[in-house]
């Protein structure tokens, strides 16, 4: 029987995770799809390049294994390679979605995500990690929320383009955004896939469609947002 490498297994868990609410989200826009699809590829490779630099910086640290080591320097460049291409293309699908559909600036009001903010900090809550990473993954959803109640569809759009290209820029520096302990190409990482369930929640308040579904974009969007924490730790 074969078994899957740390990298493999923590990389299934995560697209496992993030493709479940695909459909739910982006199920009517073949481009915010696309987008969806290439973003979370991005965020996969990044997280397994990170795991590869801790397995080389260990053989550093410790001195052993200097293959092992040149072997995994290879794999954490290559991987962080993968991501940047995937970002890009991304990108692209995000900025056709745009230029068809640029969103309305009116302010999506208070009284439409009253409840939301309440609903979201229970169930992250409930998810197992620190109460500091928790909070900052609230203080993302707060920042999402403000950019909506300011410039409405079109100030999340916006917003989704800046955070998307933040990580490409992290991933492109010298330290790949590893600082601190969410590091911030994960924040950036994070902000995107909350970003894309609230989204999902805007385009029923705007369009008027079928809103039944609301808190279980919201719990799409959480879930996928702590596995990037816990997959790739």
């Amino acid at each position: 029987m074969y078994n899957l490498s740390r990298e493999q297994n923590n990389s299934r868990i995560f697209l496992q995770t993030a493709h479940a609410g695909i459909a739910d989200i982006c199920c009517d826009a073949p481009l915010l799809s696309d987008y969806y699809y290439g973003f979370a590829a991005a965020v996969d490779n990044f997280g397994q390049c990170e795991l590869h630099f801790r397995s080389a910086d260990r053989c550093s640290i410790l001195n052993i294994d200097a293959d092992k080591q040149a072997f995994e320097n290879r794999e954490l460049i290559r991987f962080n390679n993968i991501g940047l291409d995937a970002l890009n293309k991304a990108s692209l699908s995000l900025a056709g979605y745009i230029l068809i559909n640029p969103g309305s600036t009116t302010p999506i009001g208070q009284n439409q995500v009253a409840g939301l903010r309440t609903y979201m900090a229970e169930f992250i809550s409930n998810i197992e990690m620190k109460a500091s990473d928790a909070k900052k993954m609230m203080d993302t959803f707060d920042e999402i929320v403000t950019a909506v109640n300011t410039n409405g569809e079109q100030g999340f759009l916006t917003y989704l383009q800046t955070k998307t290209a933040q990580l490409q820029a992290f991933r492109q520096s010298p330290s790949r955004g590893t600082e601190e302990n969410i590091p911030v190409w994960k924040l950036a990482a994070i902000a995107v896939f909350l970003g894309l369930g609230i989204y999902g929640i805007i385009r029923c308040f705007v369009r008027g469609k079928n809103c039944g579904a609301v808190y279980s974009k919201a719990e799409y969007a959480g879930l996928t947002a702590a596995a990037i924490v816990a997959s790739f730790c």
